[in-house]
């Protein structure tokens, strides 16, 4: 198993409810009762926000301070903002769902032009997996040369089986990146910030491709070990891509969804 595996960056749970301000209060407290013995025994911590009609509930397990200022890697929740861009440009008319991803890209070995960029949406490509991997580790500083290779190198053949069919997988995600690259000649960061981030007021939200975002979280082993200065943050940039590399806080995530 890799490394991706065993590192549990701190937890984040969001829950955004229509109840009565007494019924949220409730419900946060039900919530913390229920997950905080869990939380402890881990060793990890865990952030809570309920919100309605704009105001916010917030409680924690874990930390010492307000657990909504904190900045921390949302992860594959990434993935939602990439499908809210592709969505933006079949609104703008430069794709449609049905296009294959050949009319983007250039040829990938094991991944066929013909797919379409629902399929990769939907994960119902039944291409591999290239980041999340058991040959892939992105925690440590020195390992540069995972930088150097192509995301795509050692991706295995696609599982025709599971055409149709949801297999989750990165790797659909980082292609769909590729492709809003393609069609707007802009990295998929300023994408973004221009389109999401400041629409949505989300003033605390980062790529998470630099250990100097203010009021971020250090990410631990399971064993309690610090490794904020292992962690090779280029990988999120390069490798994990538009499948998960966004920092942002309990309550611009609010903003979002």
């Amino acid at each position: 198993m890799n490394s991706f595996a065993h590192y549990l960056i701190q937890g984040l749970l969001i829950i955004l409810l229509g109840y009565t301000a007494q019924a949220q209060k409730h419900e946060l407290q039900s919530v913390i009762k229920k997950y905080k013995p869990y939380y402890n025994a881990e060793n990890t911590k865990m952030g809570v926000l309920i919100k309605k009609n704009g105001n916010f509930e917030s409680a924690s397990v874990g930390f010492e301070n307000d657990a909504t200022k904190k900045i921390f890697c949302i992860g594959s929740a990434t993935k939602t903002f990439t499908a809210v861009l592709i969505l933006q440009e079949m609104e703008r008319g430069t794709l449609k769902l049905n296009d294959s991803i050949g009319k983007f890209l250039n040829p990938i070995k094991n991944i066929p032009s013909n797919l379409t960029v629902e399929q990769l949406l939907r994960h119902e490509s039944g291409i591999g997996q290239t980041v999340g991997g058991p040959n892939v580790d992105g925690y440590s500083a020195n390992n540069d040369v995972l930088l150097r290779q192509s995301v795509y190198e050692n991706i295995e053949p696609q599982d025709t089986a599971k055409i149709g069919v949801h297999r989750y997988t990165n790797t659909n995600y980082i292609l769909l990146g590729e492709i809003l690259e393609k069609i707007n000649d802009a990295p998929y960061d300023q994408l973004l910030k221009d389109r999401i981030f400041k629409i949505c007021g989300m003033e605390n939200t980062y790529p998470y491709v630099s250990k100097n975002i203010p009021h971020l979280m250090h990410p631990f082993t399971m064993e309690g070990k610090d490794i904020y200065n292992k962690i090779n943050y280029k990988y999120f940039k390069d490798r994990v891509f538009a499948a998960g590399s966004i920092a942002s806080t309990l309550r611009d995530m609010a903003q979002f969804y």
